[in-house]
């Protein structure tokens, strides 16, 4: 049927013709690698967040000084593996990784419906087989 301009029939023809394509597909394994990153990788951190191995430490000790002075939130973690992640959200700039913390933990203090029932000791296999990782 036509519908100003709109034809279902080709709709349906188009539709089921991506589907015989899908089902020709054979399972695809994919793997995660979480290894260091590849150069052209870490050259557009440089480049686009501030982020170098120069850098890096410096700029997380001064985001660590900053959640201690200011006392707002008091993380559950502070290594760099988990700092890192607030950091580069933000593009390597202190204060607005601070204040995405800050605002991360507010939303967990106030919505623990969402997490409370939550054992991550049933759901540790996800991180011990890599597969998430959980963002700000």
């Amino acid at each position: 049927m036509f519908f100003g301009g709109y034809d279902e029939d080709d709709d349906i023809q188009e539709t089921s013709s991506q589907t015989d394509e899908l089902e020709s597909f054979e399972d695809v394994v994919a793997e995660l690698d979480l290894g260091e990153p590849p150069d052209n990788v870490k050259e557009f951190a440089r480049q686009h967040i501030g982020e170098s191995p120069d850098t890096r430490s410096s700029v997380l000790q001064e985001f660590r000084d900053m959640i201690y002075e200011r006392g707002e939130v008091v993380p559950h973690r502070m290594d760099d593996a988990f700092l890192i992640r607030f950091l580069r959200a933000r593009r390597f700039l202190v204060e607005k990784a601070h204040k995405l913390m800050a605002n991360y933990y507010s939303f967990k203090e106030n919505n623990p419906e969402i997490h409370k029932s939550l054992n991550p000791l049933n759901m540790r296999h996800i991180g011990d087989d890599n597969v998430l990782s959980v963002l700000p």
